[in-house]
């Protein structure tokens, strides 16, 4: 398992931010929201990854781009918060995920469809809302799982009580497990 220490830090120049303090449950309820980070990785994760990933998945790195540190950063004190259902950016056909820290006991990973829309998404799709979601699959991973999902369906964290970080790999050949 990989542990934040002085050998495996990351970079913290300029990260990519999403935020979404609060969001609509499928009642149209406003829940607590989350907000996301990414960072680019040293050249020591790079390598590590480099080195573990099997080399039939396809990670090829392109200008550090398809490998960076994700965390759902959890901003509330004491309550549950969930990030906004949303489909990946365009790092990959699929992502490989190592999760480093899960975001609490009892987080999920659910997958959705969405009324009326398309499957898959495209790319880079937010939503600010649970409404009019039907959920496809739920799954709990714990810290130290890595899990390839498919970037173009629509999926969520829900039930962070800390931040949630991962390294996360752009794929390219399209193999989904999720």
């Amino acid at each position: 398992m990989i542990e934040s220490d002085d050998n495996l830090q990351w970079s913290v120049k300029q990260p990519m931010l999403k935020s979404f303090p609060y969001l609509k449950n499928s009642k149209g309820e406003t829940i607590h929201g989350s907000t996301y980070k990414r960072f680019n990785v040293n050249d020591k994760i790079l390598s590590w990854a480099i080195d573990v990933v099997d080399p039939t998945l396809n990670f090829t790195p392109s200008g550090n781009f398809r490998i960076g540190i994700q965390v759902f950063e959890y901003i509330y004190n004491g309550e549950p918060c969930s990030y906004a259902p949303h489909t990946d950016g365009p790092r990959g056909d699929d992502v490989l995920n190592y999760l480093i820290d899960a975001g609490g006991d009892n987080v999920i990973t659910k997958w959705y469809q969405e009324k009326g829309q398309p499957f898959p998404r495209l790319p880079s799709l937010r939503l600010d809302s649970f409404e009019n979601l039907f959920e496809v699959h739920a799954e709990k991973f714990d810290a130290g799982a890595w899990f390839i999902l498919n970037t173009k369906a629509l999926h969520t964290v829900e039930n962070l009580t800390r931040s949630r970080i991962s390294i996360s790999i752009g794929l390219t050949n399209g193999q989904t497990r999720y």
